[in-house]
């Protein structure tokens, strides 16, 4: 009796290179956003020191005192909100280069039938 043979294909996903953790590329971003935050709490201490250590009073005095805490509210938003979008910008990265690193593999053999 003839043996039988038959194609067969498979497809396997294999790592070519190790993950490696690359969440660390946020932090030269995140030393810049302490940066910033140290200089934005300085204005703001400043501001209030001329505004309240100097005992100001009057409606523009009022006025500056709350338009400075709304300033600084605002920074502090917008700070956080960056430095959670340089996260996100770094686990997209870690993402994608560690996807890169996989790739399929297909292999194709032919198979004989044992009598």
């Amino acid at each position: 009796m003839p043996r039988m043979t038959d194609d067969r294909t498979v497809t396997i996903s294999h790592r070519l290179l190790p993950k490696a953790d690359l969440i660390s590329k946020r932090d030269p971003l995140k030393k810049h956003m302490d940066t910033i935050e140290s200089i934005d709490q300085s204005l703001m201490t400043l501001a209030n020191n001329i505004i309240v250590g100097e005992n100001q009073q009057g409606e523009i005095a009022e006025t500056m005192l709350k338009e400075t805490s709304l300033y600084q509210t605002n920074c502090d938003n917008l700070l956080e909100q960056i430095r959670h979008e340089i996260t996100r910008a770094a686990l997209s990265l870690d993402t994608q280069v560690d996807n890169m690193k996989t790739q399929p593999i297909t292999l194709t053999f032919k198979s004989k039938a044992i009598d």
